[in-house]
């Protein structure tokens, strides 16, 4: 993580802070941990926070991943914004020899990418080095191919490769596949393919592949389409097999030990150890009814005047829990009487981290930099937060 550590300033900084493209507005201190704060900046219209942590005999700084930027841009935003402290260290030496021009999608635009695609979409969750992914997007020019992972060094590798084999098709987000699955429209996706993924035996709520899982690919695959699992676990293989055995109207391809054209480096380890490899392929039938998303999941707030008089109960106030979603305020920071809320909230195996501006001073309430992705869990959070803030739930 890019970050810098700074000598202790016995002057405060004043606030705007500008260079270049980059406001460093105001500083939020927490009203939980008085050695922590978060700097509210933006660069080029997109806002973002640093997060600063006051230690026995220096400051750390650092981005905040909840509010993104990509990796080159976060060290120039810590470089720009340690030029006002005395530096003891730092790890923010460019790096463009690996960096990439190509930019990842993000939730925000993700609604209208899926919206403006004219082709058929391919998708990939958890592509680890890309190998099988970007093989799909040369093998299939014409489709667009999207690729969605969690861990951030697999999205700088395969971003560097997208640019270097120009591939106009292949796009990729960082996010859960499982959430952004829920959030794309009915019978956009021709195939969907999950290769190796974390069996989670003893844990297999966090599977990736679970009944809620499988409702929902099966709605977003076109009929005839497929989701394809690729496991070198027995365990998980015949667990997802009576899954689709049991609950889903579908034709079901099983095979063991087939060759494919791409092999992953992983996937070349078991088969040096001749390890056995599972493939399970579901198919989408005509005759599936798919759920329809009328609903378009409104994630907007009501202003009241009475905030500043209930933050220090909301801080205090416990997880509040219900039927297949929470909502936890993890913090609150203050600045001139305005609050950033730090959050928890959504699907107890898919929660999402985010920050809420109450701003007195505009007189208006928003996400910070990105809205919750539109499923009902994520709605139902949503309801019971405005609840929480106009204290018509009980804390």
């Amino acid at each position: 993580m890019p970050h810098f550590l700074a000598q202790l300033n016995p002057k405060s900084l004043e606030y705007p802070l500008i260079s270049g493209d980059f406001c460093f507005y105001r500083e939020f201190s927490s009203l939980k941990h008085p050695t922590k704060s978060y700097v509210y900046a933006s660069f080029k219209n997109q806002v973002f926070l640093l997060q600063k942590i006051k230690r026995l005999h220096d400051y750390l700084i650092k981005g905040e991943k909840a509010t993104p930027l990509n990796r080159e841009d976060l060290k120039k935003a810590l470089r720009t914004y340690s030029q006002f402290f005395e530096i003891k260290s730092h790890n923010l030496k460019e790096n463009s020899r690996h960096a990439s021009g190509k930019k990842a999608l993000n939730l925000e635009n993700f609604k209208a990418f899926i919206q403006a695609s004219q082709t058929p979409i391919i998708v990939e969750i958890g592509f680890g080095s890309g190998r099988h992914l970007l093989e799909l997007a040369k093998n299939n020019p014409t489709k667009t191919c999207l690729g969605i992972e969690i861990y951030t060094p697999s999205m700088a590798q395969v971003l560097k490769q997208i640019e270097l084999l120009n591939l106009k098709n292949l796009h990729v987000l960082q996010g859960d596949g499982r959430l952004v699955l829920e959030s794309m429209p009915n019978q956009k996706c021709e195939k969907i393919f999950v290769h190796f993924p974390v069996p989670w035996n003893t844990k297999k709520h966090r599977r990736v592949l679970s009944e809620k899982f499988l409702s929902e690919a099966l709605r977003v695959l076109k009929p005839k389409g497929f989701l394809e699992l690729r496991t070198d676990d027995a365990i998980y293989f015949e667990d997802s097999l009576k899954l689709a055995l049991k609950n889903f109207r579908s034709e079901i391809v099983v095979k063991k030990n087939a060759k494919i054209s791409v092999i992953s480096k992983y996937e070349a380890r078991w088969n040096r150890l001749e390890k056995d490899i599972y493939d399970l392929r579901i198919y989408s039938l005509e005759q599936n009814e798919h759920k329809s998303q009328t609903n378009p999941f409104e994630f907007d707030f009501s202003y009241e005047e009475t905030y500043q008089e209930k933050m220090e109960s909301i801080l205090k106030a416990p997880k509040i829990i219900k039927d297949g979603y929470f909502v936890h305020v993890c913090n609150i920071y203050e600045n001139g009487g305005d609050f950033l809320v730090e959050l928890s909230l959504g699907d107890f195996d898919w929660p999402m981290r985010l920050f809420v501006m109450l701003s007195n001073t505009e007189r208006k309430i928003f996400y910070l930099n990105r809205t919750p992705l539109k499923t009902l869990a994520n709605y139902k959070a949503h309801i019971l937060l405005k609840n929480i803030l106009s204290f018509k739930e009980a804390i």
